[in-house]
């Protein structure tokens, strides 16, 4: 018996639709016994006067006694709209006046000063009271580095004046060689008559 394709993807998927069912039953079971235990379970509360049951009591209720899921959802999400409630209410900024020392006027929101002019003249006022200090600390005493640097340049310099030197003195040697090669070319060349009977092989 040959079973088509389509019949195999059908019972498959009916297989996968039961077992997506049971799946979401038993998710549902342990968020309500999960719920039952985190959430205090309160009073009955006050008695009605028609005689039937408090709705706290009896009402959105499972058979065995657990409190509905939307419920829960709905109680919870009543919670943290009341706690982002408290947390988004804005603080009241107590006015203060102007912390630059001329200035008697209220500062700006967010702001220690007045205005930027108030500012500017504060930041003039810091620069010529902290700078002449901090110049007078940072050239006063010349940091390691430094000293370091100035050693080297130093014995830099004092190798150059070797070289310097060594280089004036070799010139003044190319200066005598040119000289005497100069003289060399100006004098007469004497001509030499070797004898005739002397034999260099035999010595």
């Amino acid at each position: 018996m040959k079973v088509s394709l389509s019949h195999c993807v059908a019972a498959l998927l009916e297989r996968f639709k039961k077992l997506h069912i049971y799946i979401n039953a038993y998710n549902y079971v342990v968020a309500g016994d999960t719920a039952a235990t985190s959430v205090p379970k309160r009073g009955p509360g006050r008695p009605r006067k028609d005689g039937h049951a408090n709705a706290r009591s009896s009402g959105h209720l499972h058979p065995n006694g657990e409190m509905d899921e939307r419920q829960q959802t709905r109680r919870s999400y009543a919670r943290a709209q009341t706690s982002r409630r408290k947390h988004d209410t804005p603080k009241k900024v107590e006015p203060r006046q102007c912390i630059e020392p001329d200035c008697v006027k209220q500062a700006r929101d967010n702001s220690k000063y007045c205005s930027d002019e108030c500012g500017i003249k504060l930041a003039k006022r810091r620069l010529l009271t902290l700078m002449p200090k901090k110049v007078e600390e940072y050239y006063g005493v010349q940091p390691e580095s430094e000293l370091q640097t100035l050693e080297e340049l130093r014995a830099v310099d004092q190798k150059i004046g070797q070289i310097q030197k060594q280089t004036d003195t070799m010139l003044g040697y190319i200066r005598i060689i040119q000289r005497y090669v100069t003289a060399m070319k100006s004098t007469t060349s004497v001509s030499y008559d070797e004898p005739g009977d002397v034999d260099f092989v035999s010595f």
